[in-house]
């Protein structure tokens, strides 16, 4: 069902913050006390600092104290560059561009309309993770129209000796960006990545997503990948990459694909929706090498349901084909029109 890595690359971190390579630092955002479920990662360039995606709006006094750590003072950040406007990516971007005054929020033209209405952000997170959890997350405050900086395909966002480009990759979502720092040749590629949990063996859980998710794109966007010349892999669900960066997007694709067939599989049996969620639980527990008993409490518990509710719903959306195109979306952009 999925794949396993027993002997994962682990870089020991000082607390929540860790050099993954020269002038680039993850930093845990700890979502409700707990480590290793998503990583901000802040990129130190000689003349301008950025960060990206950081986390839930209550992740927020954490990535902050982390930004702090590393040297840098969370009030003199250049950009906040974010994959995607989902909670768990943007939740927080308006709690820093108001306390970085000149802090820019970088991200894809069709989440301008997100970012500008943080209650859009926050309404569509109570759909997936309820309203309990959701409330315990945090509400996404607003970021002004003239903080917002549109980005689109092949742009780079200079910050001195290093430098970001922009690879916009639709799939997990329709403004969904990925991420390479050139000098390191560093990529980050979001959502496009599948999940991979230290502490479940770093099973690759594929990142689907509602109401639009396409595992065509999915998978195109990793070829794309394979193409590029990487050193490393710095995901959001958690971490550097386990694997050689070609061994790594070549076992997502696998996976991508892999879980579509799995999961109409399941609902050709006539199983309900609860009992696939449950049923492809099992299967992450089972392929990490840990009995049930000894799976992590919130991660195992409530974490991994989310989540996997989550990415069934996504493929749901891909199986069955509806709405499968972007629909214009407040004004047209490049990337939609060669979408």
């Amino acid at each position: 069902m999925s794949v396993v890595f027993h002997h994962a690359l682990h870089r020991k971190a000082s607390g929540m913050v860790s050099d993954v390579a020269q002038d680039i630092l993850q930093i845990d955002t700890e979502p409700l006390g707990h480590g290793q479920l998503i990583s901000s990662y802040l990129v130190r360039g000689s003349k301008k600092t950025a960060l990206i995606d950081p986390g839930f709006p209550a992740s927020f006094d954490t990535v902050a104290k982390g930004i702090s750590q590393t040297g840098v003072a969370p009030e003199d950040l250049d950009y906040i560059i974010l994959t995607h406007t989902h909670f768990d990516h943007a939740g927080a971007a308006g709690q820093f561009i108001q306390i970085a005054s000149n802090a820019q929020a970088a991200v894809h033209p069709r989440g301008v309309f997100y970012l500008k209405n943080g209650a859009k952000i926050s309404g569509g997170a109570r759909m997936v993770f309820g309203a309990g959890l959701s409330d315990r997350l945090g509400e996404t405050i607003d970021v002004p129209g003239d903080r917002i900086m549109p980005v689109s395909d092949g742009q780079s966002i200079d910050l001195g000796d290093l430098s970001v480009t922009v690879r916009y990759t639709p799939g997990h979502s329709g403004d969904h960006l990925s991420l390479v720092e050139e000098n390191s040749a560093t990529l980050f590629p979001g959502d496009m990545a599948c999940l991979h949990y230290p502490e479940l063996g770093h099973v690759l859980i594929p990142a689907g997503s509602p109401p639009i998710y396409r595992t065509d794109q999915v998978v195109e966007g990793l070829q794309r990948f394979l193409k590029l010349n990487v050193q490393r892999i710095l995901t959001p669900h958690f971490g550097e990459a386990p694997l050689e960066p070609s061994a790594f997007l070549s076992k997502n694709i696998e996976a991508v694909v892999g879980w579509r067939g799995r999961i109409e599989k399941l609902f050709s049996q006539g199983l309900e929706f609860p009992q696939v969620v449950e049923k492809m639980r099992a299967g992450i527990i089972d392929d990490s090498g840990m009995r049930e008993s000894a799976a992590p409490g919130f991660l195992a518990d409530v974490w991994l349901r989310v989540m996997l509710k989550t990415g069934l719903m996504g493929y749901m959306a891909d199986i069955l084909q509806y709405a499968r195109d972007l629909r214009p979306f407040h004004e047209n952009t490049p990337d939609e029109e060669v979408a």
